[in-house]
């Protein structure tokens, strides 16, 4: 027998609740470092690795309150704010996924084509499209939007630490 380890009772409904949000709080906190390093490294949507962090910053941040049979997430009171830009950044994230990420939304994305022999200036440059060429848009985070996730995720983590020493001594005595 390990001494070290206390293993949770999955018929015990308060061990299930602090599970759940022992798991948001690990993926919270990993949507606060991909978050952190767009914000601090990444300029541009062009960036090449900014879709993919963007979309699992989206991803990692929404995924304990998307609620299943399986899984009925966390609780409401994580969904509520004082700050109502938090209210804003928490909808933006949530309806990201939901659109996005999780999903395609096909009345919020766009695909359309840039004509052969179009003139495009780049940089400075008087550039010629050598064929029809063909883009999806969607409406997108951007990489300064981030900054304000680092901060929505240090709000729901110091909520969670809290909430999760409470049912540490509580539950674990």
């Amino acid at each position: 027998m390990n001494e070290l380890r206390i293993n949770l009772d999955p018929n015990n409904a308060q061990h299930r609740q602090f599970g759940r949000l022992v798991i948001a709080e690990s993926d919270i906190r990993q949507a606060r470092e991909t978050a952190r390093f767009i914000a601090d490294t990444i300029t541009s949507p062009h960036d090449l690795l900014f879709d993919a962090l963007a979309s699992a910053t989206v991803i990692w941040y929404a995924r304990p309150f998307t609620h299943t049979k399986e899984y009925p997430g966390i609780p409401g009171c994580y969904t509520k704010f004082s700050f109502a830009t938090f209210k804003k950044i928490h909808e933006r994230l949530i309806l990201q996924r939901n659109r996005f990420e999780a999903h395609m939304h096909q009345a919020e994305t766009e695909v359309f084509l840039i004509r052969k022999e179009a003139p495009i200036t780049s940089d400075g440059s008087q550039l010629q499209v050598r064929s029809h060429s063909h883009f999806v848009e969607t409406a997108y985070l951007v990489p300064r939007s981030f900054a304000g996730v680092v901060k929505l995720c240090d709000c729901q983590l110091e909520r969670l630490a809290d909430q999760l020493a409470e049912l540490k001594d509580r539950l674990f005595p």
